[in-house]
């Protein structure tokens, strides 16, 4: 129509209507495919910030308030100073009954409103897949990506390298996912890993191998708080 008028002038347009077109570009976002893989393998129902996590059993207002105060305290005495004194792992135990997972997902809450946690992990025999040692370090990594921006180039790089890296051992995940980058990890960044609930992954081999590979993380920049189980532990007594 515009052509039509191009070199027309001193004209009278009656009873029309006029309709302004707006063109919208729309970019699409490309997904990293080293992401959608990371994403695949985590178990996002593992954390304090799950929607498993949100219907689940709380801490009853005003109890376990030692307990609580105590843990954080040393999370962040150790992520203020981790090359200091202070021991790298505390071991929480309690009877059965004790809410010794309420206990934790609030010392995770703390600590992440603190800006010290790094992750956390709840192994449950009531959700689907928590009772297997398998998805421990995707989820782990998703935490680490997340918190610590100096490490969302070189893991998914190093995703992009081995699609299949999840589908090998957790010791070769955590080598090269996380222990190959720890020099890239800032002083400053965020050092406390909650784990919780060693007693539910039903493999007693799996848990035996949990703990061979948080002792290897249990070196600066990472810190580890566990939960459950029997080996050696550093012991805080609470009255629960």
């Amino acid at each position: 129509m515009a052509r039509n008028f191009s070199d027309a002038s001193h004209f009278t347009i009656q009873e029309s209507q006029f309709n302004t077109i707006q063109l919208i570009h729309v970019q699409s976002l490309a997904v990293d495919p080293a992401l959608e893989i990371l994403h695949k393998h985590r178990a996002p129902e593992a954390t304090h910030t799950s929607k498993t996590a949100a219907s689940a059993p709380k801490c009853k207002t005003g109890t376990r308030i030692r307990a609580i105060q105590d843990l954080t305290t040393w999370a962040n005495d150790l992520a203020a100073s981790p090359s200091s004194s202070v021991k790298p792992v505390l071991w929480l135990r309690g009877p059965a009954g004790s809410r010794k997972t309420c206990i934790l997902r609030e010392v995770a809450r703390t600590c992440r409103q603190d800006g010290v946690l790094v992750g956390d992990y709840f192994f449950s025999t009531w959700v689907p897949g928590l009772d297997d040692e398998t998805p421990f370090v995707a989820t782990i990594v998703s935490h680490l990506i997340t918190v610590i921006p100096a490490l969302d180039l070189p893991v998914p790089e190093t995703i992009r390298s081995n699609p299949t890296i999840f589908e090998q051992s957790l010791e070769l995940q955590a080598e090269e996912l996380i222990l190959k980058h720890t020099a890239s990890i800032p002083s400053d960044a965020p050092r406390v890993l909650v784990v919780d609930g060693f007693d539910e992954c039903r493999d007693q081999k799996q848990r035996a191998h949990l703990l061979c590979l948080l002792h290897s993380l249990v070196t600066p920049p990472l810190v580890i708080p566990g939960h459950h189980g029997q080996s050696t532990r550093i012991r805080h007594t609470h009255g629960f």
